[in-house]
């Protein structure tokens, strides 16, 4: 199934995006990528942050398991300064753990804290001056 069509099944119409899904390719006429790069509305990514302060739920039934959520959330990293751990396009976004990113081209990002129950999107043209 292509990588679009599948998001659309699994994500899109369950969370009730607006949009459809869009994903790029590797040239024109080509194939869709599936390492990166799911392009969304800034409301439609909320609604995949959303999902993981719900911990997956997003009605009935449960779109992402607990299972896919666990692995999907960053934690420390291994060894004492390995840095930051990546796991499965999600960062760290700071030294306690909690909170955690998903970094997407030019400064967008999808950021999660559940503590306080926040999503923030960004969407923009560079990273700026403090990307450098």
């Amino acid at each position: 199934m292509p990588v679009t069509a599948n998001a659309q099944q699994q994500l899109w119409s369950p969370l009730g995006m607006e949009y459809p899904a869009v994903s790029s390719l590797d040239r024109e006429d080509g194939m869709e990528k599936a390492w990166c790069c799911i392009a969304g509305t800034a409301r439609d990514l909320a609604k995949l942050g959303r999902l993981h302060l719900h911990r997956g739920l997003a009605g009935e039934p449960q779109v992402l398991s607990e299972t896919s959520l666990n692995h999907s959330a960053p934690g420390p990293p291994a060894r004492a300064g390995a840095g930051r751990a990546l796991s499965l396009s999600w960062w760290p976004a700071s030294p306690q753990w909690v909170d955690y990113v998903a970094v997407g081209k030019c400064g967008q990002f999808l950021y999660i804290d559940p503590a306080p129950r926040t999503v923030v999107v960004r969407l923009g043209k560079s990273f700026g001056p403090l990307g450098k």
